[in-house]
């Protein structure tokens, strides 16, 4: 044939075989016809080049992909995402971690199209053994990765479009994020004011100055813990605005713009949020020694580079001990900063619609996470707005 050819050795027993290139896939197809007959061996060969190249149109991968290939390539296109702003280094980071669990569960040699239907349904029961601290909600996540890991595969051929695989069914957690109680909130703005008065150690004076006001930056803003902790100087300045005080009289307070870049936030998406109380940037720029427009605004301020993630907790662990809320269960975490604010803003009259473009996300999120109960609660303290004293706190207007 004038697309291939078939030929036959000694080696071979004198059968013939078929060998022709597949340019999709740049590699040659050979294979045995399994006959001594040339007339048989050539119609043979005719079926079976019109039988590859039917699966070739219809996206079939002929060669079969191992594990760790398609999790290399995978990897590569998360990574071009990345770089094209769709999605954050830090979820490539995240998406990378998940990986090395999917290689582990499954094998780094074994075949995708081997990989059984049912065979994810054993997954739970293997992570919970190898980290037993591991949450249902962290395992979802997982599971989602996965899923979209193989429906990559299957795009690109790798995989049969007929197979799918059963993942159970995982109960995730309450989706109801945990509200800060006003009066804990009031404990945890005094206490971080004097935060790093008496420290001795310079190092961790300036840890605590600058978490101080990353946890103030998150309560008046919202924005995410990752999204703070990636904010250079150039992204955040202080803006004037028009409020009423208590009164009811017009009076300009600062605020603070941050101006988040798509490769900053969760969803890839950019944003614009005008948050509560300026003077914080303000107040940490004055203390910070690196303040470039391209430098992060929290940082060790020895190096310039950005606070480890473990200071944070370590730090905030030790604000929840100096406040006596270590025991409050369910426990106050960085996001409770920002479910409290959403919290404090619907309360206060904003609709679910501005609320969503400042949070990121969208207004059935909203609608979603953040339930009546908590937002009528907040209401007696409101007729209007909410301020914050010169300690952090909040006051009530009205």
């Amino acid at each position: 044939d004038e697309q291939g050819y078939i030929l036959r050795t000694e080696a071979g027993g004198k059968f013939w075989s078929v060998s022709f290139w597949i340019p999709e896939e740049k590699k040659e197809y050979r294979r045995s016809l399994k006959t001594k007959d040339k007339g048989e061996a050539l119609q043979k060969a005719k079926d079976l080049f019109l039988e590859v190249r039917g699966k070739v149109k219809q996206g079939v991968r002929i060669w079969d992909v191992k594990v760790n290939d398609l999790i290399s390539e995978y990897l590569s296109f998360q990574q071009q995402e990345a770089e094209a702003g769709k999605k954050t280094k830090a979820r490539v980071g995240t998406i990378r971690s998940q990986m090395k669990h999917f290689e582990n569960f499954v094998g780094a040699k074994v075949f995708v199209n081997q990989l059984g239907d049912d065979l994810f349904l054993e997954y739970v029961h293997f992570r919970k053994k190898t980290s037993s601290s591991v949450s249902n909600d962290t395992l979802a996540n997982e599971k989602s990765t996965f899923r979209n890991l193989l429906q990559y595969g299957q795009k690109k051929g790798y995989i049969s479009r007929d197979k799918d695989w059963d993942f159970g069914v995982i109960k995730k957690a309450n989706s109801r994020r945990d509200l800060i109680d006003l009066e804990d909130y009031r404990n945890i703005t005094r206490y971080i004011k004097y935060w790093g008065n008496k420290e001795i150690d310079p190092i961790t004076k300036d840890h605590k100055e600058f978490v101080r006001r990353f946890i103030l930056i998150l309560a008046n803003s919202g924005i995410r813990f990752g999204e703070a902790r990636r904010l250079r100087w150039k992204d955040v300045s202080v803006v004037k605005q028009k409020v009423k005080n208590k009164h009811g009289e017009e009076v300009i307070e600062k605020a603070a713009r941050i101006d988040l870049k798509p490769e900053q936030t969760k969803n890839g998406k950019g944003r614009i949020v005008i948050g509560r109380n300026g003077e914080h940037l303000d107040e940490l720029k004055k203390y910070s020694k690196w303040t470039t427009p391209d430098d992060f605004l929290f940082v060790n301020n020895q190096t310039g580079h950005p606070l480890d993630k473990k200071i944070y907790y370590k730090l905030w662990d030790e604000m929840l001990e100096g406040t006596g809320l270590i025991n409050r269960q369910p426990k106050y975490t960085f996001y409770c900063l920002r479910h409290s604010f959403a919290t404090w803003r619907l309360a206060a009259g904003l609709s679910v619609f501005d609320l969503s473009r400042i949070m990121g996300c969208n207004v059935q999120y909203i609608q979603d996470h953040y339930g009546h109960t908590d937002i009528d609660k907040m209401k007696p303290y409101l007729t209007q707005d909410m301020v914050y004293d010169e300690e952090g706190s909040i006051v009530w207007r009205g």
